[in-house]
């Protein structure tokens, strides 16, 4: 039940997310909320597949490197897109 709560959180999270107007925060916020919300489900009913929230969750790790790399090489004088 906790890792829905999260989900909860993180979706409000990802609007605030989408006042900043960068697309790689985003992507990750929409992936933390599947990745939430997805393990969430397929515990609270074990009949539901739990490789959803396993994919959602690598996609997010991804989506995160690229994030944080972008934003370390913008900061060193690099032009990255994120």
């Amino acid at each position: 039940m906790y890792l829905i709560l999260w989900g909860i959180y993180a979706v409000v999270m990802t609007a605030a997310a989408v006042k900043t107007g960068v697309k790689s925060v985003i992507a990750t916020f929409v992936f933390l909320d599947l990745t939430f919300i997805l393990t969430g489900l397929s515990a609270a009913f074990p009949a539901l597949p739990a490789g959803a929230g396993a994919v959602a969750a690598v996609i997010l790790g991804i989506c995160a490197m690229y994030t944080g790399l972008a934003m370390v090489l913008e900061s060193v004088g690099f032009k990255v897109a994120y």
